[in-house]
């Protein structure tokens, strides 16, 4: 019962802007509740309660917590209670127990598989979208009951104006944030161990590339790329080895990336079409919105220099009647002070060494979703969608279990 309901969990994880019933209530909590009470259950019933899923820098995550929750109490505002209620939503169940739950109830192969299914689904659906939007058919991320404004953004080039990519979430930037960090891992799980042909594994993947370029995420497209070359370069660190024979493996990744974008920034149709999102990219296509932007960064800071302790407290900038950093770093620095800023970040550090020194075959898809994904929560605010938590937990899961496989 439990593993059905955490493999819904991470099938849904995305759809967080359609069916929900309120901000808190949306499909993936759905799954995730009854497997957190089922889990909770047959742990109590047997007696057993496996901790082999946690490592020492989950440590962090608590102490992180706990400073959390210490700058709320010495910060209480009345908009931080949300927040509060959040960290602890989105960090010990979405992650700790995610994590215990992924270790004592599924394996590998099974959660691999479920998000490989789930990438793909969402990726058939916005190309199917866009196709029916074409012929002018019907729209159908706005046939379905979404929780708050219709899926209405735009992109706009000078031939065309597209209906950005919605699917079953609440922004096309969420859409791209999740298929950053748990696409690679699925892409590398469909091509290596599953029995369709060649023909279909490429038909397959071309789709799922092209939903993904369909939510016209500029963020998503600049990390992606970024990611995938920190991946390459810290797992083939030495372009030439001390016996002065090229890597020919970071080469080859280097070389293609090359092409891709020469192809792209020098070609008149391409660049034409792509003005849009290098613009948003090089911060020239509003500097009205710029401007605010940079104003906010350097407020933010500050802040946190006046107040590195402890904080503002949970939500300060809500509570302050002001808008967010749009950088959830900066904005946990402001919320909560440097010691907890740092938790984090020694928590992810912690689980970069953890990929980088991994035997798992498919490390290089996980640094791939790893670094996209903490990257881009340098331009958005938005912690609780748990996409990175997910992809963390299972790499551990695999990770341990591999190794007492080896034992």
């Amino acid at each position: 019962m439990t593993k059905y309901f955490i493999l819904g969990y991470i099938f849904f994880i995305s759809w967080n802007g359609v069916f929900a019933i309120n901000e808190w209530l949306r499909v993936p909590v759905y799954f995730l509740l009854p497997a957190l009470f089922f889990a909770l259950f047959f742990s109590v019933r047997s007696g057993r309660f496996v901790i082999s899923s946690f490592r020492i820098e989950d440590l962090l995550i608590l102490l992180f917590l706990l400073i959390y929750y210490l700058s709320a109490l010495v910060n209480m505002n009345p908009s931080g209670f949300n927040y509060v209620l959040a960290y602890f939503f989105v960090f010990f169940a979405q992650y700790l127990m995610i994590k215990f739950i992924l270790f004592s109830f599924t394996t590998p192969r099974q959660f691999y598989a479920i998000n490989t299914a789930a990438i793909i689904f969402i990726c058939v659906f916005l190309v199917t979208n866009q196709a029916l939007l074409f012929f002018d058919v019907i729209d159908l991320q706005n046939s379905l009951p979404r929780l708050s404004k219709d899926a209405t953004a735009t992109y706009n080039t000078a031939y065309n104006s597209f209906v950005r990519g919605y699917a079953f979430s609440t922004e096309p930037g969420v859409v791209a944030f999740y298929l950053n960090i748990l696409g690679p891992i699925a892409l590398w799980y469909f091509w290596n161990k599953t029995g369709f042909s060649i023909t279909v594994k490429t038909v397959i993947i071309l789709m799922t590339i092209f939903g993904w370029l369909l939510t016209f995420s500029a963020a998503g497209a600049a990390f992606l790329v970024i990611g995938y070359l920190l991946a390459t370069f810290l797992l083939n660190f030495r372009l030439i080895n001390i016996n002065f024979r090229v890597n020919k493996k970071v080469i080859t990744r280097i070389s293609f990336f090359s092409i891709f974008f020469v192809v792209i920034f020098f070609y008149q149709g391409t660049q034409v079409f792509l003005k849009p999102m290098v613009a948003k990219l090089t911060l020239t296509d509003n500097l009205k919105t710029t401007s605010h932007r940079i104003e906010r960064i350097e407020e933010g800071f500050k802040l946190a220099l006046d107040k590195p302790l402890l904080g503002y407290g949970p939500r300060y900038f809500t509570s302050a009647g002001e808008s967010s950093t749009l950088n959830w770093y900066l904005m946990l620095l402001v919320e909560s002070g440097w010691v907890s800023f740092f938790m984090m970040i020694a928590f992810l550090i912690s689980v970069l060494f953890r990929m980088l020194k991994s035997s798992l075959p498919n490390r290089f898809p996980y640094l791939v979703g790893f670094f996209a994904g903490s990257l881009h929560l340098g331009v958005i605010s938005t912690f609780y969608h748990p996409f990175l938590w997910l992809l963390i937990a299972m790499f551990y899961v695999d990770e341990i279990k591999s190794n007492s496989l080896k034992s």
